[in-house]
Order: C-alpha cells, then structure tokens, then sequence
C-alpha cells in the first residue's frame, strides 16, 4: 500500500481500515527513521522501493505489472494464513485466552482487509489510465443550452473513445509481457469505467446553463458512449 497504493489522485489517503493496519504494522514491527532510537532492537527496517522502478509511465499504465505482482503475492500470503490457521489454533493452549484472542485479531483486522488493498492498488491505475483532466474540461465547456434538436454526438465523445481504445492497446501490451488474468483485466476496466463516469458527471455538472435540447445531446452522447465503450466492456 505505500509503494502501489498511494499515488493515484483518487487516492491521497488509504481507507480507514487499511490505514489503521498500516499504523499498527510500523508501531510494532518498523524501526523508527531515528537513528539508535530506543526501542528499535528486533524491528525490521522501514523498506524502499527499487530504484528501477517507474509507476508514473502511462505506457506501462503506472507499474501495473508490479502493481499486479504485489497484488496477487498478498492475496497469495493470506490464502495461505487462512489454510493453515486451524492448524495454528490447535497448537495453541485452550486455555490461553489472551493469545486466542490476538489470533483472532489478526485475521478480522489485518488479513481482512486485503480485498481492499487489491482495489486500492487497482484505482492507482484506473484514476489516471485515462486523461480524465482532459475529459472534465471538454465535456464542462461543450455548448449545452442549444436550441436546436442534435443528430450528431459532441466531440468529446470521439476523444474518450479514441482514449478507451489506447488504454484497451496498453492492457494488450501488457497481456503480451505478462500472464494477465480475466478477472484482473475484467476489475481494471470496471474501476477505469467508474473513474470515467465521475468525470462525466463532473464535467455535465460545471458545464453551466443547459437547455432541454441540450440534456438531449447529453442523452445522445452517453448512449454512444454505452454502444462503442461501455456496455461491451462491462
């Protein structure tokens, strides 16, 4: 989470949950960036990232391999926990309570939380495989209080097309470079539509006075957008 997880401009802060997990992590087991702190004897040293590694590539979509990797490695560690916790429990006594308790603790509040730092990671990429910027801006200065009935779409909506398919063309690169699962390429699409779909409605938001023609052209050019984008990727 604080390599892949915290540099996406939809994510400036971790989920409460995960950020408490984050917290306990580095008050038990990390040293503290003090040097001969007291205390520090048996932690482990605060980890940084490699020096090789670019998560601000677009081309490479941000580091999704990596991401992915330390994904699919986390989800693999708790698999594992969760096999072979049963058998944990068997060697510790019955009778110690207190040890039955932190184990439990664990589990509901650390090896939980995974599913959501699968998606935190995820979004990192989703909020910015798409130049969403760009997007809010077209779409808020687009003309909607029109007088007029329209029969074509607005430009913005050849823009965001023409971005699905180089994002569509990243996702196969990858693909060719690296075992990319349906389900992983199936949630990066779902999270790169939702991203899409808040910006829509915050460009239509601060697009300004808007006539009934012109939430006609709104209704034209989002089920063009469903046709060509959304629906055959949903």
């Amino acid at each position: 989470c604080v390599f892949f997880g915290s540099d996406g401009s939809e994510n400036a802060e971790a989920p409460p949950r995960i950020k408490e997990v984050l917290e306990d992590i580095e008050s038990r087991l990390l040293r503290c960036e003090v040097e001969n702190h007291v205390g520090d004897l048996g932690r482990l040293t605060v980890p940084k990232p490699c020096s090789g590694l670019n998560l601000n590539h677009v081309d490479e979509l941000f580091g999704a391999i990596e991401r992915i990797v330390a994904v699919e490695s986390l989800e693999f560690v708790a698999r594992q926990l969760d096999l072979v916790r049963p058998v944990m429990e068997s060697l510790l006594p019955s009778t110690n309570e207190d040890m039955l308790a932190e184990l439990d603790n664990f589990y509901a509040k650390i090896v939980s939380v995974v599913p959501e730092t699968r998606r935190l990671v995820f979004d990192c990429i989703a909020s910015r495989a798409l130049k969403l910027p760009v997007l809010i801006a077209a779409v808020s200065n687009t003309k909607w209080d029109i007088n007029e009935l329209q029969t074509q779409h607005s430009n913005y909506v050849d823009f965001l097309i023409k971005d699905f398919e180089a994002f569509s063309l990243r996702l196969d690169h990858i693909a060719e470079c690296f075992n990319l699962s349906d389900s992983i390429r199936i949630l990066l699409w779902d999270r790169t539509i939702y991203y899409t779909f808040r910006a829509l409605v915050q460009g239509y938001c601060e697009g300004g006075k808007c006539s009934t023609e012109g939430r006609a052209l709104m209704q034209l050019d989002f089920q063009h957008l469903l046709l060509k984008v959304f629906l055959p990727n949903i």
